[in-house]
């Protein structure tokens, strides 16, 4: 008996000593699993427990900062409810490799929905914790998905602009060298002096059609590097509208005719007949030129028509030009405004045109403070509408101001009161300046630079005008300028340049010149500019 009572006794001890074992056991596990699960709640990206159909068991608070659901109102749905229904398939295969496997996590990429209805770019990595449940991690790519589309848009916009840039330079190496093309070969054939009197007229005005279409051209690239550059501005005057659409309607009825088009001009709405229309008559007559010859180049048959509406209560007016030609494909009118573009690549093969028209006038329509905007359907035709604001002026008494470029001669006689200096440096040019000057009746002298002018001058001679070329060797027309003014010349000086960017004619003015003539220069707006002055003077 003695013995059994000492085993019990020592027996009762083994047990509490096991049992302690076993709950300081459970109690650092309890303390382990608080500590990872407090690591887990608290990882900045959401971590996941589901079964092998993807049934949700256990999410971090991180699943509401990325979906905006609860995790709570989450767990027993399965996880592809929260996904982009066109992705699903990406899911579903994932669990079905980690279910069947036994190897690596399984890593994919979806789209989850939040609770506001939008999607954030997610990455799964997913791995079995057991052999009925997996456990899994999502990491937020929105951020890096939304950078990896910004910049494949933007290599996407450079090589379209490369193409564009390529396209453009070929299509204007066209542009300038079919013309090129006419002015040399007619050139040719009046040098070959085997042509009748009215061959060469043809020729001639072949020669000079060709080289109008160049300066065009070039006219078109400056426009839109000053408008781009934002150093275009308008000069608002009063006009009188219907002698304004008059000459637009005569100069391209011509055309119209020539191609068997019949061209209308329509007025809708009152415009008052003792009012003017004040707005830049320039400009605005520069994009409507270029709708009306689009209208007119893109039109094989039918008509072609302007019309005119004046708009009191929206104090707008709306120039509509409407065609019956090839139309457009509503997808290309977004990007018809775009420069260098036209509606296809067969059209620049087929029509020509350097894609900067449009771009131009859209441009230009909004400097005027107004709006163009294009309504089109291929094979129907197109309607471009441009409205500008309608600021009206009343209309003054007497006659209206004389066309100068269109008098004859200049009636100054000849000696100094008729005298001018052509400076200039290409001999091409000195010889056609002075064949200008004779033909208005005016004596003509040359000079070849800045600094041979200057000595004419300090020789004696006297002109009444000096047309001054601005770029030249030895000394240019700006310092020339400067030299004659200090020295005390007090005559006409007439810039003479091919810079014809903004701010050319205030540099020009600034070294003392008294005008400006952008070259080519015509022997009408020498004219006019000569007459102007010296009418004023006299």
């Amino acid at each position: 008996m003695t013995g059994m009572a000492n085993e019990a006794r020592s027996a009762a001890p083994a047990s509490e000593v096991q049992a302690q074992i076993h709950y300081r056991l459970i109690e650092r596990l309890s303390e382990s699993e608080r500590r990872y699960r407090a690591l887990v709640e608290n990882l900045g990206h959401p971590v996941l427990q589901c079964d092998l159909s993807g049934r949700l068991d256990y999410l971090n608070t991180a699943w509401h900062s990325l979906t905006g659901h609860d995790p709570e109102s989450s767990l027993g749905r399965s996880l592809v409810e929260f996904v982009d229904p066109v992705e699903v398939p990406v899911l579903k295969q994932a669990l079905a490799v980690v279910s069947a496997g036994e190897g690596s996590a399984v890593t994919c990429e979806f789209r989850l929905r939040k609770k506001n209805g939008g999607y954030a770019d997610v990455g799964l990595s997913l791995g079995k914790a057991s052999s009925d449940s997996l456990v899994g991690s999502l990491r937020d790519l929105t951020h890096e998905k939304e950078t990896q589309r910004s910049l494949e848009q933007a290599r996407d916009a450079a090589e379209e602009a490369s193409r564009l840039k390529s396209s453009f330079l070929a299509n204007m190496s066209h542009e300038i060298r079919t013309p090129l093309s006419a002015v040399l070969g007619y050139a040719g054939l009046l040098a070959a002096g085997d042509v009748e009197a009215e061959e060469r007229q043809d020729c001639v005005a072949r020669i000079n059609r060709n080289g109008q279409h160049l300066l065009a051209l070039v006219n078109d690239i400056l426009d839109f590097s000053r408008i781009e550059s934002g150093k275009v501005e308008v000069f608002p005057e009063p006009f009188v509208l219907c002698e304004f659409i008059d000459d637009l309607e005569r100069e391209h009825k011509v055309t119209a005719r020539e191609k068997g088009l019949l061209m209308t001009t329509r007025w809708s709405g009152a415009f008052p007949a003792d009012q003017q229309l004040v707005a830049d008559r320039t400009r605005l007559r520069q994009i409507l030129t270029n709708l009306l010859t689009n209208a007119v180049k893109f039109t094989s048959n039918g008509s072609v028509s302007l019309e005119i509406e004046s708009d009191v209560r929206s104090q707008m007016i709306r120039f509509t030009v409407t065609d019956t030609g090839i139309g457009i494909a509503p997808e290309k009118v977004s990007t018809l405004f775009e420069p260098f573009r036209q509606a296809d690549e067969t059209i620049t093969r087929r029509f020509g045109g350097t894609g900067l028209g449009l771009a131009i006038s859209a441009r230009l329509a909004k400097l005027l403070g107004g709006t163009l905007v294009c309504e089109s359907e291929p094979g129907s035709g197109s309607r471009f509408v441009l409205e500008v604001p309608l600021r009206t002026q009343q209309a003054t008494s007497g006659e209206s101001k004389a066309d100068l470029s269109n008098a004859g001669p200049l009636e100054f006689g000849l000696g100094q009161h008729g005298r001018v200096l052509i400076v200039e440096d290409t001999a091409d040019l000195r010889k056609l300046m002075v064949c200008f000057c004779e033909g208005l009746g005016l004596e003509a002298e040359t000079a070849s630079d800045g600094a041979e002018a200057l000595e004419r001058l300090a020789e004696g001679a006297s002109f009444k005008a000096i047309l001054m070329d601005m770029q030249m060797p030895v000394m240019d027309g700006y310092s020339a300028t400067r030299e004659l003014r200090a020295n005390g010349y007090g005559g006409l000086v007439i810039a003479m340049t091919a810079h014809a960017m903004s701010g050319d004619r205030e540099k020009c003015l600034d070294a003392g010149c008294d005008d400006y003539l952008a070259k080519p220069v015509s022997v009408a707006s020498l004219r006019s500019l000569l007459m102007r002055h010296w009418m004023a003077k006299e």
